[in-house]
């Protein structure tokens, strides 16, 4: 919400004052003016907040431990149930790198879009 917070203050008062001038109506100032300019800024914080909760252990391992029936497995405690409870470390191992290429690629959107968005 902070990272929201910070968007719509950038948002130069000029849009919606000629917005206003020109008969614009409150939905349509916030649909012509406001959601575009949080594009920017909710498309960053939808890939931080994938590539966050995919490394998401601590709460999982502690509370569940994968839950009942595997319902909350994670991948990362996935990995650490293949390689420290079943010591299948080649599963486990794998398992690791596939993460760590995805979370790359998340990585590398991120910063397209972070690069992209970047005010000149």
């Amino acid at each position: 919400m902070v990272m929201f917070l910070a968007g719509l203050k950038t948002i130069p008062t000029e849009q919606y004052e000629a917005a206003a001038v020109d008969g614009a109506t409150r939905l349509a100032r916030f649909r012509y003016i406001t959601l575009p300019n949080l594009q920017a800024v909710g498309s960053v914080l939808l890939v931080l907040g994938v590539i966050w909760s995919f490394n998401d252990f601590n709460l999982v391992f502690v509370m569940t431990r994968g839950g009942p029936l595997n319902a909350t497995m994670v991948l990362p405690v996935l990995v650490r149930e293949l390689s420290f409870v079943h010591f299948d470390l080649g599963r486990g191992s794998a398992l690791s790198n596939v993460m760590f290429l995805l979370l790359v690629g998340f990585a590398f959107v991120y910063l397209k879009l972070s690069a992209r968005h970047e005010p000149a």
